[in-house]
């Protein structure tokens, strides 16, 4: 395979990963570095722990309105997954 061949490869892959990662599920972590489950927030804004968002997926907005009802605070660490 020519170094040509071996790029557009890599591209489309790059491309198809892009393209796809959406079509994941949600991952949300409900627990603090401790291991411990986040308390509900009491309508409070500003508050840590927080549940983080680790992975959007295609039901992102429909989960998050779901999970808004009892959390205002939210932290955002896409890809850091443990």
């Amino acid at each position: 395979m020519s170094s040509k061949q071996t790029t557009m490869l890599l591209q489309s892959s790059q491309t198809k990963q892009i393209e796809t990662r959406y079509e994941q599920g949600v991952m949300v972590s409900m627990v603090d570095k401790d291991g411990k489950l986040i308390p509900e927030q009491g309508g409070a804004r500003s508050i840590s722990p927080a549940p983080v968002v680790i992975r959007k997926g295609l039901d992102i907005d429909k989960i998050m309105m779901h999970l808004s009802d009892t959390f205002n605070s939210w932290d955002y660490r896409q890809g850091e997954y443990y």
